[in-house]
């Protein structure tokens, strides 16, 4: 049995991270940033990349957010955990 599967955030998808200021001067009510997440081994983030950032902090925000949330590190097919990155 394949017990592999992609890294991903521990504990589900809420992000809940702060709302940049340029953004709230700016008027901007919501916006998507891109990022990759390199992963340890025991899934502690090593680093964060911005791959599409909108501008107006969004980026820079979502990079510390990012740094500050537990994640599950990938498995391999016998579902051993491996360092790796977020696609």
């Amino acid at each position: 049995m394949d017990r592999s599967r992609p890294a991903k955030m521990a504990g589900g998808a809420d992000w809940n991270c702060p709302f940049p200021a340029e953004a709230d001067s700016d008027q901007i009510d919501d916006a998507y940033v891109t990022i990759k997440v390199k992963l340890k081994i025991d899934g502690s983030p090593e680093a964060v990349t911005v791959v599409q950032d909108p501008g107006h902090g969004f980026g820079r925000e979502a990079r510390k957010c990012a740094m500050g949330k537990r994640w599950e590190p990938p498995l391999d097919p016998d579902g051993n955990a491996f360092a790796g990155s977020t696609n």
